[in-house]
């Protein structure tokens, strides 16, 4: 390849889209893009960390949903994946007020590649 060797990263591209207006309650709900368990138990274990930042008080319970991230099935760059990780949490956000779910919180994950050329 011109320039040097490419290289394939894989990214996980994490987005997380508050909802509003807040509402003060002892659980909170966060909504994931997706029903596959890597992906919920990565939300589980990043919410241990930030979770107290968020809410020092609150349980925290992770719901799974599948919904559309309007990019290609393998994103294969840094910006498609950040438009496939937002495209998840809106539509989350969307699902939540037309079905007035009680999530708090979405979040959007979308993994692919990135291709880095060395030179």
């Amino acid at each position: 390849m011109p320039g040097g060797p490419a290289h394939c990263q894989t990214h996980l591209a994490f987005v997380i889209h508050p909802a509003y207006p807040f509402r003060c309650m002892d659980k909170i709900i966060v909504a994931v893009g997706s029903t596959r368990g890597p992906k919920l138990n990565a939300v589980r274990e990043a919410l241990l960390e930030i979770g107290p930042k968020l809410d020092s008080s609150a349980r925290f319970e992770v719901v799974g949903r599948e919904v559309p991230s309007g990019v290609s099935h393998t994103p294969v760059s840094r910006e498609e994946l950040m438009a496939g990780a937002r495209g998840r949490a809106e539509a989350l956000a969307q699902i939540a007020h037309k079905q007035r779910e009680p999530w708090r919180y979405f979040v959007g994950l979308e993994g692919g590649l990135d291709v880095l050329v060395e030179t």
